[in-house]
């Protein structure tokens, strides 16, 4: 698989080095591309640091839920995983039966 370099990509997507290496840091950061979209329109539109910060405050929200979402995985499959011996039968496996269970993972 042939790689660009980002002056190469730059000039397939008709715009500066610099660009690029912003969009490639904004999505290092965890923005999406319609926000890296938002954040580019807003500098080169001469935008407000409120709307920037806005922005990055409604990412940081949403990477925290997820982070919480994500420990409380954690913490239920730890827990499973704790309490499964790892032989034996499938019959009365805890992994299997929160699997199979109707209730939510907490």
């Amino acid at each position: 698989m042939d790689t660009l370099s980002i002056g190469k990509l730059a000039a397939a997507a008709g715009v500066g080095v610099d660009t690029v290496r912003f969009v490639r840091r904004a999505k290092a950061l965890g923005f999406s591309l319609q926000e890296v979209g938002e954040l580019l329109r807003l500098n080169d539109g001469g935008g407000r640091r409120s709307s920037v910060r806005a922005l990055a405050e409604h990412r940081l929200a949403q990477i925290e839920r997820r982070l919480a979402e994500l420990s409380r995985l954690r913490k239920t499959l730890r827990h499973l995983v704790h309490h499964c011996r790892g032989d034996g039968p499938l019959d009365g496996c805890p992994i299997i039966e929160a699997v199979l269970s109707d209730e939510p993972a907490n």
